[in-house]
């Protein structure tokens, strides 16, 4: 049985702020730090900490937060895709949206609008008038196991 144990801390002294730069190479290693600790333990809100880690879903969106983040977890976030489908999902519809903001502009810059479109693996391989068009389009190409991998956005 374990003995609940009370946490204090106790400080005597004075605070004074002081100004601390650090170099580029620093700030990205403590960020990476932080993204990392953020990834697997979430925010810490309150004392004493669990230290259990949260789930792998919330863990994954961390990694994919941003294009940094991607490249340094890049093998972290193989290994958490290819351990559960859900999370293959989840990698496909975050990434998803992050090229569907490129190709929004790109297709607008087309004259392009209105339209349905599906992305596969970071490409566009299919598009509708209408989603329901998208959706048959997208049924006639792929197997039906990789239609839960399509990321579908409107561009209006």
């Amino acid at each position: 049985m374990r003995k609940a144990v009370a946490i204090k801390i106790i400080y005597d002294g004075f605070m004074n702020p002081y100004n601390i730069f650090f170099g580029a190479g620093i700030r990205g290693s403590i960020d990476d730090s932080y993204r990392k600790a953020k990834a697997q333990f979430g925010i810490i809100t309150q004392l004493p900490f669990s230290g259990e880690e949260q789930d792998s879903a919330d863990t994954l969106k961390a990694y994919l937060s941003t294009k940094r983040s991607r490249e340094v977890y890049q093998e972290e976030i193989e290994a958490l895709i290819n351990k559960e489908h859900r999370l293959r999902i989840l990698y496909e519809q975050e990434m998803g949206k992050t090229h569907a903001q490129a190709y929004k502009k790109r297709l607008r810059d087309n004259g392009l609008s209105n339209l349905w479109f599906g992305i596969f693996d970071g490409i566009i391989i299919a598009s509708g008038l209408t989603k329901d068009r998208l959706e048959a389009n997208l049924s006639d190409i792929l197997p039906k196991d990789k239609i839960d991998l399509v990321y579908v956005f409107h561009l209006k």
